[in-house]
C-alpha cells in the first residue's frame, strides 16, 4: 500500500514556497505522493485572488514531479468542516 500525503491550502497562487513543502514531504516523512488539494472557498480569509478552478489548474500546472498530483476534492467546500471533509473523500479515493 503507497502513502499519500495531503497537503491543502489555498494556493493563491502556489509558489515556491508550496512547491519545496511538498518536496520535504516526500523526503522527511517518506510518503510516495503528495496530493494538492485547494480550498474552495476558505473560512480564514476573505475572497481570493483568483476562483477556485483557477486554482486547481495552476496546481495542476506548477506540479511537475511524478510523485506529485492535484485534487479537485475540495474546490465545492465552503463550509467551516471543508478540511475534514476534503480529507474524508480523499481516504476513501485513495485508501
Amino acid at each position: 500500500m503507497s502513502s499519500i500525503g495531503i497537503f491543502g491550502g489555498t494556493f493563491d497562487p502556489i509558489h515556491y514556497g508550496h512547491l519545496r513543502t511538498a518536496f520535504e514531504m516526500l523526503q522527511a516523512l517518506a510518503f510516495d505522493e503528495v496530493r494538492f488539494i485547494p480550498a474552495g472557498d476558505p473560512p480564514h480569509r476573505g475572497e481570493t485572488i483568483a476562483a477556485a478552478a483557477d486554482r486547481y489548474e495552476m496546481v495542476r500546472v506548477a506540479i511537475v514531479s511524478p510523485r506529485c498530483g492535484g485534487s479537485p476534492a475540495g474546490m465545492k467546500r465552503t463550509s467551516s468542516n471543508a478540511s475534514a471533509c476534503s480529507i474524508s473523500k480523499a481516504v476513501r479515493r485513495w485508501p
